[in-house]
Formats: structure tokens, sequence, C-alpha cells
């Protein structure tokens, strides 16, 4: 994560000073201008989707299995069930390319490790359980329906995250 915030400041850099350095021209010419206007927001937006295409090419298969765990999740689903449906998940944020994940996509991938955390927790509590013999699942039940809540509630924030960067130039 430190390589992703060093990414960002560098990042943030750059589009300081390339946003402080324009604006020379003339103002006797504005046809001219409002061309280039339009066709500056013309690149931005091709610009905006191909920076969504690409990150749901880095994330979006991570967010859609932990939905899919997710609407599992609200139709029930049993111990073993439940921790292969986490193994899914994992092995989907193994596939996401953590050391050169688009600085633009990286709050989505922040929210979508955050929700994999959740899920990660709630299977720990319920292993522990299953193994005392002493614990029923009724006792273990609010605890997993937290992790699981605040899982949904990080899957929504990466959606939004992704939605956002489709939907900078609208």
């Amino acid at each position: 994560m430190t390589r992703w915030l060093v990414g960002v400041l560098l990042c943030s850099l750059a589009l300081v000073g390339t946003a402080c350095g324009s604006g020379s021209g003339s103002r006797s010419d504005t046809g001219s201008k409002s061309d280039t206007a339009a066709a500056e927001r013309a690149a931005a937006k091709r610009e905006a989707q191909a920076e969504y295409a690409k990150c749901q090419s880095q994330v979006g298969n991570l967010i859609k299995t932990e939905s899919n765990l997710s609407s599992h999740l609200d139709v029930g689903l049993n111990y073993n069930e439940y921790t292969h449906s986490v193994g899914d998940v994992k092995a989907a944020y193994d596939s996401v390319p953590n050391d050169s994940l688009d600085i633009k996509c990286l709050p989505a991938g922040v929210a979508a490790e955050n929700a994999l955390n959740q899920y990660t927790k709630a299977a720990t509590v319920w292993d522990s359980c299953f193994e005392d013999i002493n614990c029923s699942n009724d006792s273990i039940d609010p605890t997993l329906q937290k992790r699981w809540a605040k899982a949904s509630t990080y899957i929504d924030r990466a959606k939004s995250a992704v939605d956002d960067i489709k939907n900078e130039t609208a």
C-alpha cells in the first residue's frame, strides 16, 4: 500500500504542475478557443473511459466475486460453502495487479481489499466456533452479521469508486 501512496503523491504533483502551467493564449480567436475546449473535453472523456475500462479490468472480477458472495449470504450458506466462497474471493484478490494498480483505481482496490478482510475475519470467527465443541452458531451470528454488513458496505464503496472514474467528465 505504501507504493500506491507514493504514486498518488507523485501523480498529484504532476497534475498540479500541468494545471498551473497552462493558460497562455489570445482572446482574439474565440472560435479557435471553443474548438480547442471542445477537443479537450472530448479527450478528457476518452481518457476517463479508458481509465474506467482499465480499472474494471484490474478490480472488476474481485468486486464481482465479492458481490456474488454477498448475494449468496442473503439466502444462506453453510460453513463449507462460505469458506469455499471466501477462497474464491481471495483468489480473485490475488489476481489484482497490486504493484501496477492504476492511481485512479486505488480507492476501488482499497475498498475491495477491506471487504475481503471482513470476509476473512468472519471466516476466522466461524472456524474458531466450528473447532470448539461448546460453541454454537447462534452465539457467533451477531459477529458474522456485523462483518458481512461491513463487507457489503466496502463492496458498495468499491463499485462507487469505479463508477466515479467513468462519471469523471460526464
